[in-house]
Parts: structure tokens; C-alpha cells; sequence
């Protein structure tokens, strides 16, 4: 057997050969080439939208965190300003709106002891105005009986023509004249009271020349004109306390924000950190993470294996944990790159050899992102299938 094998060892090394050629033409023809792959995650910066110095920043760059993580930033110059300016306003409209309110029961107050006056006042020129109609109207039924009396007279003579003198006549005539005027001047004077009494309950007083108001009942309206002023100043500052109070209490939350700022960390790994001590500016960077949520896999191409990948395509991934354990699972191919910057900029990992000519990159999505286990950085196997 050795002897045969000396003899065509040429030929059994060339069949070798053959074989080799063989499956390297296969594989080149059904399988896709995969120069490397790793779970990676787009990079995300953190940063303060305060002032101030970082007292607890991101863990050390490489460490995971789980969502209990936050970061703190401190403002011990934060400007009270605002906070101030609002105090001084707010006080300045309390002060005044308690003074208008004093005022307002001072007016209040006083509009009852001048409508007492003036009440007092018309009851007591009522009694004297019922007095007087009630005198005037004595006085109309004794010129009625009068008026009366002259009539019958005058009656009595015009039937007794013949024998009365025209004088006599002339005189009874004028008695009745005198007596019917006299009525009616009473009569005038009751309506004139009526009239009167009228005014007096609309605080209204008649005089002989012109109506007037008591002095009474124009310290009323005069007070409950400055009264309905100051309930309206009351109201008015009323409502700018409320808008004060309003904008101090958001002055103030606004000025502990500025103080301090604490917000949690995402589940991610940390890329990079600024460490504690270091003073940022407003939107100054703390940090870059990769988020967990958005692991996928991402892969670098060659141009042959790049043709034959196609968006949709599913390959099988094998992923080693740091432990040791393996994972096996599916990846569906959900975007393909060219040589772009992005891929080396916007990553945690660069993929792609962007930098690199005729080299490309694909990125695959596994339907539960949790099989990756956020171990962005790993290498992952991959198996395309055409």
C-alpha cells in the first residue's frame, strides 16, 4: 500500500487540490463572506441643560448600566434674580390690595352712617310733609264749604235780581271767585306734597327754587361711587396677586432647576465620560451611551458579498457572551451601507471599513432585542444563506 501510494502521490495530491478548488468555488458561489460583525448600537451624548458641576457622572466607559443609574449636575451660582424681582413686585401689590381692602370697609362703614342720616333725615321730613297735607287738606274742605256756601249765596241773589242790587250781585259774584281760587291753591299745595313725599322716598328733596339731594344722601353716592373704585382696584390687584404668586412659584421651580439637575440613565453601555469635578456649560456633553434598545448587529462586507445580500434577507447569528454562553438566533438584514462616514461616526463600532475602498456594510435586526444582552461590542457569527 505504501509502495502504491509513492508511486501516485502526484496524482492523489492533485485530486486534493481539485477538491480544495472545488469547495472554495462553492463557497464562494452559495455562501456570503462576512469579513466581521459585532452587536453594536447607535452612540447617544448626554448632556446637562444646566450650568454647573458634574457630582455623579456615567460609570467608567465599558460598563452597563440597568436604568437605576442617574447623573447629577450642580449650580451653586444660579441667578436668583427673577425670583427677587417677582417677590418685590408680589409684596408691593399685597400691600396695596390689603390697604384697598381697609378701605373698602372703611367706605362701607361710612355709607351706612350717612344712609342712617339720611334716613333719619326723611323720616323726619316725611312726618313734617304729612303734617302739612294733612293741614292742606283741612284747608281744601273749608274752601270747598266755603266755595259752596258763596255759590248757594250767589244763586240766591241771581233769583232775587229784581230786588238785589247790581253791587251786591257784583260782590257775591266775587266771593264765589275768591272761594273756587282758594280751593284750588289748596289743592295745588296737596299735590305739591304728594309730590314732595314722592321726591323724598327717591332721596330727592324740594325745595322752593330747585330739587337737591341732602348733603346726607350726597355723601352716600359719593361713597358708594369711591366704593365701587375700590372694589374694582381690589379685584384688579386680586387677580395680578394671583399672577405674581403664579409666577413666583414657577420663578422658584425654574431657580431649582437651574441649582440642580438629575435625570436617570437609560439601559446602555457607557462609550465615554466626563468625570465628576468637571464645571459644563449649558448643553455641554456628560457622555456618549449606547442604548440597549437599539443594539443590532452590523457587518462588514466585501463587494462580492455585498451583491448577493439583499434588505429582508435572513441569516443565521451566534453570539458568546462574556461568560462563556452562546446564543444562537435569527437576524433579519434591514439595511445595507455603502462606504459612508456615518458608519464610523454614528456607531459604537465602526463597520463597514468606511474608510477603507471597496468594503461595505449591512445592518440586521433580531426580533427580540434582548438576545443581544446589550453586549454592544461582541463579535457575532454570521451564516447568510442565497
Amino acid at each position: 500500500m505504501q509502495k502504491q501510494i509513492e508511486q501516485y502521490w502526484k496524482l492523489v495530491v492533485g485530486a486534493l487540490l481539485v477538491v480544495l478548488a472545488l469547495l472554495a468555488f462553492t463557497r464562494n458561489i452559495v455562501f456570503v463572506n462576512v469579513q466581521d460583525a459585532f452587536v453594536n448600537a447607535p452612540l447617544s451624548t448626554m448632556r446637562s441643560p444646566i450650568e454647573g458641576q458634574i457630582i455623579r457622572a456615567l460609570p467608567a466607559p465599558g460598563e452597563a448600566v440597568d436604568g437605576q443609574w442617574s447623573l447629577e449636575v450642580r449650580n451653586d451660582r444660579a441667578d436668583p434674580t427673577l425670583v427677587i424681582e417677582i417677590g418685590e413686585r408680589l409684596s408691593t401689590v399685597t400691600s396695596r390690595l390689603a390697604f384697598n381692602k381697609e378701605r373698602r370697609a372703611r367706605l362701607e362703614a361710612s355709607i351706612t352712617q350717612f344712609d342712617d342720616w339720611s334716613q333719619r333725615f326723611r323720616d323726619a321730613r316725611d312726618r313734617y310733609l304729612a303734617e302739612r297735607l294733612s293741614e292742606t287738606k283741612a284747608g281744601s274742605a273749608a274752601a270747598e264749604r266755603t266755595l259752596a256756601d258763596a255759590e248757594d249765596n250767589l244763586k240766591r241773589l241771581i233769583g232775587m235780581r229784581a230786588y238785589t242790587s247790581p253791587r251786591m250781585l257784583s260782590a257775591a259774584q266775587t266771593a264765589a271767585d275768591v272761594a273756587r281760587g282758594q280751593l284750588q291753591a289748596s289743592r295745588s299745595r296737596e299735590r305739591q306734597f304728594r309730590e314732595e313725599r314722592k321726591a323724598l322716598a327717591e332721596r330727592i328733596q324740594v325745595t322752593e327754587t330747585f330739587s337737591e339731594r341732602t348733603f346726607s344722601d350726597q355723601k352716600v353716592q359719593e361713597t358708594q361711587l369711591e366704593l365701587d373704585l375700590a372694589r374694582a382696584d381690589i379685584n384688579a390687584l386680586a387677580q395680578q396677586q394671583a399672577t405674581l404668586q403664579n409666577g413666583l412659584e414657577e420663578a422658584r421651580a425654574q431657580l431649582e432647576r437651574e441649582r440642580l439637575w438629575q435625570a436617570p440613565v437609560p439601559p446602555a453601555v457607557v462609550w465615554t465620560r466626563v468625570p465628576e469635578g468637571i464645571h459644563v456649560t449649558r448643553g455641554g456633553a456628560l457622555g456618549e451611551i449606547a442604548p440597549c434598545d437599539d443594539t443590532v448587529i452590523t457587518a462588514t462586507l466585501d463587494r462580492a458579498a455585498f451583491r448577493k445580500v439583499q434588505v429582508g434577507m435572513l441569516a443565521k447569528a451566534e453570539l458568546r457572551l462574556a461568560g462563556g454562553e452562546r446564543r444562537r438566533f435569527d437576524a433579519t438584514v434591514v439595511s445595507l451601507t455603502g462606504g459612508s462616514l456615518q458608519n464610523v461616526l454614528g456607531m459604537a463600532i465602526p463597520f463597514g471599513r468606511a474608510i477603507v475602498e471597496d468594503a461595505y456594510g449591512a445592518v440586521l435586526r433580531v426580533e427580540d432585542s434582548t438576545e443581544l444582552a446589550c453586549a454592544v461590542g461582541r463579535p457575532v457569527t454570521l451564516t447568510f444563506g442565497r
